[in-house]
């Protein structure tokens, strides 16, 4: 056994966990979380006094989303902080995220290493785990990062399944793990079918083919692989989220009735607000939020790919990247930047890998590849630096040298924030002004905004409780430029005044904190 190759992922992926286990603390509390925390804490207490009794009461909370992130960010919670004190609430919960953070580096790696070798897997698997928009995300107690990880699990074992028999079981257990963690997990099965039908159509279309030797059983057994994929996850499904157990097929029902009539959320694209983003925003945010350290590459090997007929090889990742994407182009609601999109980006740096492999293969003296490959690593290394230190710890504002960064984005008509993450950076003034009375103007459309605060003063780091009150009876307005939820008066306000106190990235405000007029 060679196990410097056995090694190598796993320590990668520990350091990666390393990174982001530091940084946890520092990103403000997201408008997502604001809605996972309670509902993880209402979790954990069913869980300790499990009862059939109980379960409306404990597992209403959020139950629109399957119960992954929750359960495991409030056991991380509980373990960590109450029990053991070691970390604060917020870092708490979000240490459910390091072990999905580990598996997916490393599969990444391995999954890389058998295409191109070591050196392009360790490119790979950095270009992906630094892509600013994934390092924010890698640390956020939402459901996007943990079904993104799950997604390549999926897709990694069932790579290896088509070519080994010893793997649908593996699938099979990994697609009831993604059904508990996001809706989008019932999508896997489009790419995985349109697969199997591809890579068993000798078997299935063997009069077409004319097959020769041609073995009956091997067809009936490319049938029964399919029977653990379509029985064991929805099995997993059901046994695992409590909230199904009183009503199953009526709970199953209302769930997926949601998800179809889940509604339009306001998007600033190109200088305009939309109810439903047009159906170019996928692809333009993917542009425009992707390092070109990165893009480069990735366009280098889709040509690539092209030019030596090679999508044989890479139509399983091929169809899981473009598939993720594919989905968000009818009138499906379309925002939140990059984060929707997030399931297609360990696949299009495999693709990415692909353009750095048959790059090098063009440089013939041996010494010149390593050269060239360690150049790249510098190059990756430097966007880094640029793309997730300097703007730590707003990566989820980056935007890349495509549109000149964020700067040259909120010019060009892009939101300069989402979710709320740049409060945080509101707080020091926020301590000194503390018996001031704030206005949400949107605290409408997202009326668990005031748990966010309720958490940072449990965390001390809001020293007492802000006072929150209407427009009338307030002093300040605090908003976060989100532009496609404002109003009139808060475009009034962000265009014409300036705030009293802002979290900037650059020169751009984030979030800020405005004197009502009398």
């Amino acid at each position: 056994m060679n196990w410097p190759k056995k090694l190598a992922p796993i320590l990668l992926a520990l350091v990666i966990c390393g990174i982001t286990l530091a940084t946890l603390g520092d990103y403000g509390i997201t408008w997502d979380e604001n809605l996972y925390f309670p509902a993880s804490e209402a979790h954990m207490e069913w869980f300790k006094r499990p009862s059939l009794a109980t379960i409306d009461q404990h597992w209403v909370h959020i139950s629109e989303h399957p119960p992954m992130n929750k359960v495991l960010a409030g056991l991380s919670e509980f373990l960590f902080h109450d029990v053991l004190g070691l970390v604060s609430t917020i870092v708490g919960f979000r240490l459910a995220l390091l072990p999905f953070v580990f598996a997916l580096c490393w599969v990444l790696y391995t999954w890389a290493a058998e295409l191109y070798g070591d050196f392009v897997a360790l490119l790979v698997t950095l270009s992906f785990a630094f892509l600013p928009r994934v390092f924010f995300q890698s640390h956020i107690v939402a459901i996007d990062y943990m079904i993104t990880a799950v997604g390549v699990l999926v897709a990694y074992a069932y790579w290896k399944e088509v070519r080994s028999r010893r793997w649908p079981w593996v699938t099979a257990v990994l697609l009831g793990v993604a059904l508990l963690t996001k809706v989008n997990g019932f999508f896997l099965y489009l790419p995985l079918m349109i697969y199997w039908a591809y890579f068993h159509r000798h078997q299935i279309l063997w009069r077409l083919y004319r097959q020769a030797n041609f073995d009956p059983q091997e067809r009936i057994r490319c049938y029964l692989r399919l029977i653990p994929l379509y029985t064991v996850p929805f099995a997993i499904w059901i046994a695992c989220w409590p909230w199904l157990w009183p009503q199953p097929l009526q709970r199953i029902l209302d769930n997926l009735t949601f998800h179809a009539r889940h509604g339009a959320i306001p998007v600033y694209y190109l200088g305009k607000t939309y109810v439903m983003a047009p159906w170019h925003y996928p692809f333009v945010q993917i542009v425009v939020t992707t390092p070109l350290v990165m893009l480069v590459p990735l366009i280098g090997g889709l040509v690539a790919i092209t030019l030596r007929r090679a999508w044989d090889r890479y139509l399983w990742i091929g169809l899981n990247a473009a598939l993720t994407i594919i989905l968000l182009i009818p009138p499906v609601p379309k925002y939140d930047n990059a984060r929707l999109m997030l399931p297609a980006f360990p696949f299009l740096c495999l693709l990415a890998g692909a353009g750095l492999f048959y790059a090098v293969q063009l440089i013939k003296p041996p010494w010149a590849r390593k050269l060239a490959l360690a150049g790249y690593l510098v190059l990756l290394l430097v966007s880094a630096y640029f793309g997730v230190v300097r703007t730590h710890p707003y990566q989820s504002s980056y935007y890349s040298e495509v549109v000149g960064g964020v700067d040259g984005a909120v010019r060009l008509g892009f939101e300069a924030d989402y979710w709320g993450n740049s409060y945080r950076g509101l707080l020091p003034w926020l301590n000194e002004h503390a018996e001031e009375t704030f206005w949400f103007p949107r605290g409408d459309v997202d009326p668990y905004l005031f748990e966010t605060f309720r958490y940072y003063v449990e965390d001390g780091l809001l020293e007492k409780p802000l006072h929150f009150s209407s427009k009338e009876d307030s002093t300040y307005m605090i908003i976060l430029v989100r532009q496609g939820f404002f109003t009139e008066e808060m475009w009034d306000y962000y265009t014409e005044e300036e705030p009293v106190f802002a979290t900037r990235l650059s020169n751009t405000i984030l979030a800020a904190i405005y004197r009502l007029r009398e």
